[in-house]
């Protein structure tokens, strides 16, 4: 891993960072964009090196699994199946949305169908 490297721009005083291997070469300040020399590497400040710990996996824990009945007025049949708890609930919250827009669709054309006229 490179070592890297803070100085200060000359013109602008802007914090910069760069690797060792850049030292003596031109450069351009991203800031006030003034040409100049990154310094050499005894002259900046090395940057300590971030310690990364690795990512610990969490456990995954078992979905339960939970049977769902779905069944059709009448004739039209239905289906069972086992399914996760959250599609479970997805399950649940579409169809409770589907009846509440039939309601809403009801009561629209209950109350809004027909007017007297005068």
């Amino acid at each position: 891993m490179k070592t890297m490297f803070k100085f200060r721009c000359p013109a602008c005083d802007a914090g910069l960072k760069t690797s060792g291997e850049k030292a003596g070469t031109p450069f351009d300040c991203p800031r006030c964009q003034s040409p100049g020399t990154v310094p050499p590497a005894g002259a900046m400040v090395p940057l300590p090196r971030a310690e990364v710990a690795p990512r610990r996996a969490r456990p995954k824990t078992p979905q339960r699994s939970v049977p769902v009945r779905l069944q059709l007025p009448g004739q039209f049949g239905g289906m069972q199946a086992q399914v996760t708890q959250g599609t479970a609930n997805t399950l649940a919250k579409t169809f409770l949305g589907g009846v509440l827009v039939a309601i809403g669709v009801a009561l629209a054309a209950f109350l809004g169908g027909k007017h007297k006229s005068a």
